[in-house]
């Protein structure tokens, strides 16, 4: 997104589009929404979330950080190959 702004191609990028963006590819990439929420820190409003659970969700969190690795690393071995032909 940096390098599309810096070239003119999108007028303005914000941390914010940062993150919808992650959002967005980490939901294609597989990762449930409730741990891209919680990856993100979002607060979970329901009563449960707020008053009782306190797990800290590190392995499942570790586990869509590891889907969200290996999609990118597919999308760059394929940008790679496009760029190879």
């Amino acid at each position: 997104m940096w390098r599309q702004r810096i070239g003119g191609v999108i007028p303005v990028v914000t941390n914010r589009d940062l993150r919808r963006t992650w959002k967005t590819l980490a939901g294609q990439a597989g990762v449930p929404k409730e741990i891209r929420d919680r990856i993100q820190n979002h607060a979970l409003q329901d009563v449960s979330s707020k008053s009782y659970d306190r797990w800290n969700y590190m392995p499942e969190k570790r586990a869509g950080m590891a889907k969200w690795y290996e999609f990118v690393r597919a999308l760059l071995a394929k940008k790679h190959l496009q760029h190879a032909a």
